[in-house]
């Protein structure tokens, strides 16, 4: 089953996704957008992938005209007649890939991943080098120098777009399982820093299509594109004649860049904080109502085998991308990201309990704030103030929203302040909305400029 939302929600999920750490330093959660043929789900795509301030490289991949040697890699002999040894090569789009990021820097650290390549074979002889042969394929077989150092700031990052995956023959979908859970490409892992992600028309509705198998279904987040509205496609029309004649197309559209660039994800340890957290939110929720059904449970029918279900591998993607959206503000695309990651029954558990711990959801406690001496709870107290991860989350909520509420949360950290919250947590969300208004609210100006003065001198000596 894959889970419907409007399509602007459908778009900061998936930007979300696509940025969100995962393990071992790579960049990016596999999601599936599933939706009917025409609907627009690969324009949309690579609107994310081209916007100001994400700048992928998109590579994009028809499944029903790809053969598995495109992901397993073409065997190529090697060595001696002696000693005979095969290597596969991988496919040119695999090793462009690689020239983005060649020495594996983490996109957030900029510092070495791990070593590179992470699958390199060891020949019992020289390789035989095919004439013609790539550098980076002759690389790959350890048969020719290492590819020099790139700038840390000029590495770019990649995104991996399977279109039309319910097409793939079941010889594909089984090398796709290697490039899913590994990152590798016949002989080349790829860099951390390419992130995937693939659409798909129901099988019913696509030609020769076929349900996902359970192993890569659960590998992937299951989000359903919405029907197109009428209001929204002749806007989205519009939009199209407007770069035709030289003005601003739809990609460029105000209002989708503004959505785009408030989930962009810039603070990393907001999102290792939000992740740490969660994480034990989980585990408290297992240690109390959290039933064995709730962590795994694969389903009977071949139907919703291909869609969300819980299981553990499931269950890190999901609360990976529960945490990146609660760290961006997006709590909405959270519950999205979770869902489309364990199934309904599965998230619907886990945010009931997050729901009867009480705390407030961060918008119902800006609107309090808002409102002045009718809040129902205190927001100061140690449940709600307490958790760095959770002032993060209200800090990010106001940023997303913007106007009233970046007053609001200016007004919720005075409280703070006044309530002896540790300074050091409150100087950390100050600063950052100080970083991303560029202004500073009149309740907390001489409070703030202290902490900037104390800053300046660390740094000074």
């Amino acid at each position: 089953m894959s889970y419907q939302a409007d399509s602007n929600l459908v778009i900061a999920a998936m930007a979300i996704a696509i940025q969100t750490p995962g393990p071992d330093g790579t960049l990016g959660l596999p999601i599936l957008l599933m939706g009917d043929p025409g609907v627009g789900k690969t324009a949309r795509i690579n609107i994310i992938a081209e916007s100001p301030g994400y700048d992928f490289k998109i590579e994009t991949i028809l499944a029903a005209l790809r053969g598995p040697e495109d992901f397993l890699g073409m065997p190529l002999r090697t060595g001696t007649d002696a000693a005979p040894s095969t290597v596969y090569a991988p496919p040119k789009w695999a090793r462009d890939f690689v020239a983005l990021n060649p020495q594996d820097l983490n996109w957030y650290t900029r510092k070495p991943r791990r070593s590179f390549p992470a699958v390199a074979p060891a020949p019992i002889a020289p390789p035989r080098i095919v004439p013609g042969m790539p550098p980076s394929a002759a690389r790959a077989m350890g048969a020719a120098p290492p590819a020099p150092p790139m700038d840390p700031n000029k590495i770019q990052r990649g995104l991996l777009f399977l279109d039309e995956l319910t097409t793939a023959e079941g010889r594909v979908m089984t090398a796709l399982l290697r490039v899913l859970h590994e990152r590798v490409v016949g002989d080349l892992a790829l860099p951390g820093t390419t992130a995937m992600i693939a659409a798909a028309n129901p099988p019913d509705q696509a030609p020769a299509g076929q349900q996902l198998p359970a192993p890569i279904a659960n590998r992937m987040i299951h989000i359903r594109w919405p029907s197109p509205q009428p209001t929204g496609w002749s806007e989205w029309l519009v939009g199209s004649a407007n770069k035709l004649a030289g003005g601003v197309g739809v990609e460029n559209d105000p209002v989708l860049m503004r959505a785009l660039l408030a989930v962009r994800m810039d603070d990393y340890q907001g999102f290792v904080n939000t992740f740490l957290s969660v994480t034990k939110d989980v585990q408290a929720f297992f240690a109390t109502v959290g039933k064995a059904e709730h962590l795994f449970n694969l389903p009977d029918d071949d139907e919703a085998r291909a869609g969300a279900w819980p299981s553990p591998r499931s269950w890190e993607v999901g609360i990976r991308g529960f945490a990146a959206g609660m760290a961006r503000g997006h709590n909405d695309a959270a519950k999205l990201l979770l869902r489309g990651s364990i199934g309904e029954a599965a998230a619907a558990g886990f945010l009931s309990y997050l729901s009867e711990r009480g705390r407030p959801d961060p918008k119902d406690l800006l609107d309090a704030v808002l409102r002045g001496g009718s809040i129902p709870w205190s927001p100061t107290r140690v449940d709600v103030a307490g958790d760095d991860a959770y002032v993060q989350n209200v800090i990010a909520t106001s940023l997303r929203l913007g106007g009233q509420y970046e007053d609001a949360a200016w007004r919720w950290m005075h409280m703070l302040y006044n309530a002896s919250y540790p300074n050091d947590r409150l100087r950390a969300a100050a600063m950052n909305m100080v970083a991303v208004t560029g202004k500073i609210h009149p309740s907390m100006t001489g409070v703030v400029t202290a902490w900037q003065q104390q800053f300046a001198k660390v740094r000074g000596r």
